[in-house]
């Protein structure tokens, strides 16, 4: 009499899902909750298609699990599981923590962006978005800019840089020489109807005069030096012979 054993382990495995690590990108197979059960081999040798992952693997993967028993002719049993490989690691934004952002003539300016970057462990090229990147007269002072990385699994990270937007251009005076006929008191004035300052924030910057009256001891050629000041406290000049 020949006694066999031709009956083939059964296997015991349901789906799940593996969390790739956030430093190495990879990631294994949860064995502990897969068994094989046979009438004869008390342990039957498990063996799997595949077991670790990495990010080439994200998204949804088969795998097949064959478990085989210790008869003379080994009988085996083969059970699919579906494993679902999953990125949960946010991008790491790096980005100073200041920045000042000088406006140009026309009172505009733009955050650079240069020294700010992210680094995914599944993405190469995680993208980069700003609260704000451009700026004008209404920004002078200091504005708060949240960067925000997302990778392709749309893991999302956020930094915030603290940027100080200065204007630094002078106001910009249209004035010319003048001639200042005295009154019959000896009395005259500057005509400041024709002078005037241009500022890219400041609509109306302020405008003095080192001298705007004149007498009887001025007579002759005078130099009257006309200064502008803008709401950021940049300063012109500009001399008038009188």
């Amino acid at each position: 009499v020949t006694v066999v054993d031709q009956t083939a382990p059964v296997i015991t495995a349901a789906d799940q899902t593996v969390v790739l690590d956030g430093t190495t990108g990879l990631g294994s197979l949860d064995v502990t909750g897969i068994s094989a059960a046979d009438n004869c081999t008390g342990t039957p040798t498990i063996t799997y298609s595949q077991s670790s992952f990495d990010c080439d693997d994200l998204g949804q993967i088969t795998v097949t699990i064959t478990a085989t028993d210790g008869a003379a002719q080994p009988n085996s049993s083969t059970q699919d599981i579906t494993v679902t490989v999953v990125d949960q690691t946010a991008p790491v934004i790096t980005a100073p923590a200041t920045q000042t952002v000088t406006l140009d003539a026309n009172g505009a300016g733009t955050l650079d962006v240069t020294g700010v970057s992210a680094a995914d462990v599944c993405d190469n090229t995680p993208t980069l978005t700003y609260t704000q990147s451009t700026f004008d007269c209404d920004d002078v002072g200091t504005v708060t800019v949240t960067v925000t990385a997302t990778d392709a699994s749309n893991n999302q990270s956020t930094e915030d840089i603290t940027v100080t937007v200065e204007d630094n251009t002078a106001p910009v005076i249209t004035a010319a020489d003048q001639t200042v006929v005295l009154d019959g008191t000896g009395s005259g004035s500057l005509d400041v109807s024709g002078i005037s300052a241009a500022d890219a924030c400041t609509a109306s910057p302020v405008l003095s005069y080192s001298q705007s009256t004149f007498d009887c001891t001025d007579l002759g050629q005078v130099t009257v030096t006309i200064t502008a000041v803008d709401a950021s406290n940049n300063q012109s000049t500009q001399d008038i012979t009188v």
